[in-house]
């Protein structure tokens, strides 16, 4: 008999080391997948002129969004990135400009200077490791996005964007009570 995992944590640890493996395990498929997203991105969803777009780079096998940035900045959108500035704090994002050095920070993650200028932003694409239908995000297990939409809500109205490959979907999500639903998640095939 096998253990089912009954807590929302406990299943929440399971798919995340089931997705994880199953993204590395698509790496040499997702080259040209990035383009795509940004192509069905660009196809679907109409924004608002001169919005602050949170952005993010991407890490250890995540959904890219270089091209969809680069194709929001020459859109006349302004591109923002997240900087960790501790464990139980939201981001901070500041402005990123092309030729913006980035630094790594102690996880690895790339992210803008400390002395980069503050932004708040208006859309937030966001990684994640899986979603499902209804727009629930599991994400990395640090709640850092939770925090910061929630954060960003509580001074304006911020849009969602969750950034995925296809196979990245399923059933259902395990969700607790900070759990943020997006408002749309794009994926190389389609728009949720």
């Amino acid at each position: 008999m096998t253990n089912i995992p009954t807590s929302v944590a406990e299943q929440k640890r399971v798919l995340r080391a089931v997705m994880r493996s199953q993204r590395a395990g698509q790496a040499g498929n997702i080259i040209n997948a990035s383009n795509m997203l940004r192509d069905i991105f660009h196809a679907h969803l109409k924004l608002e002129c001169s919005l602050v777009i949170g952005g993010y780079i991407a890490f250890n096998g995540e959904a890219d969004p270089a091209p969809l940035m680069e194709m929001l900045r020459n859109g006349g959108h302004s591109i923002a990135l997240p900087r960790i500035v501790g464990k139980d704090a939201p981001l901070i994002f500041h402005m990123n400009n092309t030729d913006d050095r980035l630094v790594p920070h102690e996880f690895g993650v790339l992210e803008p200077h400390a002395d980069a200028p503050p932004a708040s932003p208006d859309l937030l694409l966001t990684p994640l490791l899986a979603f499902d239908d209804q727009r629930n995000r599991l994400g990395y297990g640090g709640g850092y996005y939770d925090r910061t939409i929630a954060s960003l809500r509580q001074h304006k109205p911020v849009m969602t964007i969750g950034i995925a490959y296809g196979f990245q979907q399923v059933d259902a999500v395990p969700t607790g009570a900070y759990d943020m639903k997006m408002d749309k998640i794009v994926t190389e095939t389609a728009v949720f």
